[in-house]
């Protein structure tokens, strides 16, 4: 009998997938890899280390819990030879798209024989708007996984040198890349474009950093407030699909700009500043 590991993207996906028939175990892929230091190695000693200093400077969560969700399941994948098959599912935003490229390049690393297919939900038939599995009925995780993308090695090694890109961070190459020129990863290109909007200027600002700012100016204070207004703007301009945890630290990185005070955020003379200099 075949043998299927399935990658899901998160909780939301396992709950939904575990309605369908599909047979094969499952792992949920936890790391958040959208922002933070890296390294190319995926799930290597050194990998961890940066994402557990990363996790602990902004008081994530511990890291036995850390420990326990997150790399004890992504170090499942190293069975890979226990398997005939390996589907990831993944969705169209950044957050999933880089977690993809993550997956990926330690598959490529593993050098495992093992098949691999990729799923890779966003837009859906006769509707305008994307749509993430956590969205999706378990019907179309059927229809999904019967459409499933079968992954070559030229695939595989596509995404890890995309990985890498990202993990280097050079603006200009990551601008100038043809994330276009293979076909199996259809959301890529769109995912790179916003990553390098949402990169630093010269002088260490990011458009999210204005975009937080802007709406502490227009009266968004509560900490609600600032993150609805922004998962609102995400959801209307952009495809980075964060959650409120990636807005927090954004937030928190950005406490020189504003003073919190009786719950409520004020823009201190600095940040009105930096919005003038910017033309807001």
């Amino acid at each position: 009998m075949k043998k299927t590991l399935h990658v899901l993207n998160g909780d939301c996906a396992k709950a939904i997938f575990s309605q369908t028939s599909i047979q094969g175990d499952v792992i949920v892929w936890r790391a958040l890899l959208c922002d933070g230091p890296l390294d190319k190695v995926v799930a290597s000693n050194a990998f961890w280390k940066k994402r557990l200093g990363f996790f602990s400077q902004h008081k994530i969560c511990s890291s036995d819990h850390y420990q326990k969700n997150v790399i004890e399941e992504v170090g499942r994948l190293k069975l890979l030879d226990n398997y005939d098959e390996v589907v990831l599912w993944f969705e169209y935003d950044l957050f999933c798209q880089v977690n993809m490229l993550a997956v990926c390049s330690m598959i490529y690393n593993v050098g495992t024989t093992v098949s691999c297919s990729l799923i890779c939900a966003g837009r859906i038939e006769n509707q305008s708007k994307l749509k993430g599995l956590g969205e999706l009925t378990w019907e179309a995780f059927e229809k999904l996984f019967s459409a499933r993308k079968v992954l070559e090695e030229k695939d595989l090694l596509f995404a890890q040198s995309c990985w890498e890109r990202y993990v280097l961070g050079d603006k200009k190459d990551l601008e100038t890349f043809d994330y276009s020129s293979n076909t199996s990863f259809n959301y890529l290109k769109e995912a790179m474009h916003q990553h390098v909007l949402r990169m630093p200027d010269d002088h260490g600002i990011s458009s999210i950093d204005i975009r937080i700012l802007s709406f502490i100016k227009e009266g968004h204070a509560t900490f609600n407030l600032l993150v609805n207004a922004l998962l609102n703007w995400q959801r209307e301009e952009t495809v980075y699909g964060f959650g409120d945890l990636q807005y927090k630290i954004y937030i928190n990185d950005l406490q020189d700009y504003y003073e919190f005070k009786n719950e409520t955020f004020v823009l201190n003379d600095k940040g009105q500043e930096l919005l003038y200099e910017y033309g807001l």
